[in-house]
């Protein structure tokens, strides 16, 4: 649901945080219904005075129900892939996430288009 920037066999570092430190086109770990799910967030809201998280994959075509704080695991800032590691906080990956946070309302016009890519491409 996060292709291209996550990918299958992915490994997530994860620093917890709380919800009004997080800001949108961050990627945040939570767990509802006994799964866990890594999903950037796309908005923040305030409601009774506490941060209430509105996230979705990137190549899913809608937002995810409100993140309740309880759900809420951390922030993930580092990801290790075949033995490569890249942080998601450094200036120039949070400006993408940020890019990314504003596009992916938009997401599905070009979510066929995304996943036609990721059949052709090797992962």
């Amino acid at each position: 649901s996060m292709w291209p920037w996550l990918r299958s066999g992915d490994a997530l570092s994860v620093r917890r945080e709380d919800a009004a430190r997080i800001r949108p086109g961050e990627v945040v770990l939570f767990v509802r219904e006994g799964r866990l799910f890594a999903h950037r967030v796309i908005r923040k809201l305030a409601r009774d005075g506490r941060a209430v998280l509105i996230t979705k994959g990137d190549a899913l075509p809608r937002a995810d129900a409100p993140l309740e704080s309880a759900e809420l695991l951390g922030r993930v800032f580092r990801v290790r892939r075949a033995g490569r590691e890249f942080a998601l906080d450094s200036p120039q990956r949070r400006a993408l996430g940020r890019a990314a946070a504003f596009v992916t309302h938009s997401s599905r016009f070009w979510y066929p288009l995304a996943r036609a890519l990721r059949r052709a491409l090797p992962s």
